[in-house]
């Protein structure tokens, strides 16, 4: 009888960690995913700001601050 429980521990055991290797996988790939998401939204939004620089008609960034400071409430 302890021979059959120890059987039935073992490949338990087998079981789960061939699930924890699986949900590793699957967390690891999910991360490279995310990353690469992060990576290109933010090359895509320093190529909009550099757009949106080039085009800008308006005063600058420090003018603006400077007139901001400056406004009485």
């Amino acid at each position: 009888m302890k021979e059959h429980r120890q059987i039935d521990i073992s490949s338990t055991l087998e079981h789960i960690v061939g699930e924890v290797r699986e949900i590793k996988k699957t967390i690891i790939s999910l991360s490279v995913e995310k990353t690469a998401k992060v990576n290109k939204t933010w090359k895509d939004l320093i190529s909009v700001s550099d757009r949106v620089t080039k085009l800008w008609k308006g005063p600058s960034a420090v003018e603006e601050i400077r007139q901001q400071r400056e406004k009485e409430w």
